[in-house]
Parts: C-alpha cells; sequence; structure tokens
C-alpha cells in the first residue's frame, strides 16, 4: 500500500468500536471497504425504505438487500428495529433468488411430480 491509495476523505474520520463486526465481515465476504459515508448511506436507505426488504428473521431483525453507492455492489445486510446493522452476509445463491423474487425477475419453473400429471 502506498501513500497515494489513502482517501483523503477518512482525515477526521473514523468507525466507531461498536460497527467493527460488520466492516470485518463485509471484507471478509465481499472484499469492501466502505469509503467515508457510505455506512450512514446504507442505513438511511434501510430506514427510508430505498433498500430492498428480503425477510424477517424474527427478535426485532430483518434481511435487506442494499446497494453501496460508491462501488455499486449489492450486499445483504441483517439490521435491528431498522436502527442499527448487526452484520453481512455472503452473497449466497439462495440470498441472490431471495432478492429476484422479491424484484419480480425469478424466472421459476414449476414441474410437476409423475403421480400429480395426470
Amino acid at each position: 500500500m502506498s501513500d497515494d491509495d489513502f482517501d483523503p476523505r477518512w482525515l477526521g474520520a473514523a468507525i466507531p468500536a461498536k460497527h467493527w463486526h460488520f466492516h470485518r465481515r463485509l471484507y471478509a465476504h465481499y472484499r469492501i471497504i466502505l469509503a467515508p459515508g457510505d455506512f450512514g448511506s446504507l442505513l438511511r436507505d434501510v430506514q427510508r425504505g430505498r433498500a430492498r426488504w428480503l425477510q424477517d428473521l424474527g427478535d426485532g431483525k430483518e434481511l435487506f438487500a442494499v446497494r453501496i453507492r460508491t462501488g455499486f455492489e449489492r450486499i445483504y445486510v441483517v439490521v435491528k428495529q431498522r436502527r442499527y446493522v448487526v452484520t453481512v452476509l455472503p452473497p449466497t445463491r439462495k440470498l441472490r433468488l431471495l432478492r429476484d423474487l422479491e424484484e419480480g425477475r425469478a424466472k421459476i419453473r414449476i414441474v410437476r411430480k409423475e403421480s400429480e400429471k395426470e
């Protein structure tokens, strides 16, 4: 890493300790380091209904598909009471299908069992 790699928007900015779990998981699953302001935008998108709601996980937790503004990457986040980002989930096939179903883009073919055909 050279001095040219440093993003000057981080001067004077910091990540609170309570959000480090999220940022570690985000890097582990997506290899993304958020730019300053991206985390706040992500949370605002959830609160204002711009993030794609996917599933109620119980205990006040919900799953959302959120687009990162600076990288245009879509990530899957677990949010508690739409106020606190708990963690980020890896981009699995199941989550992509769930997102596509919510957006009406999934192409699902129903195949009947042999016993149901006639």
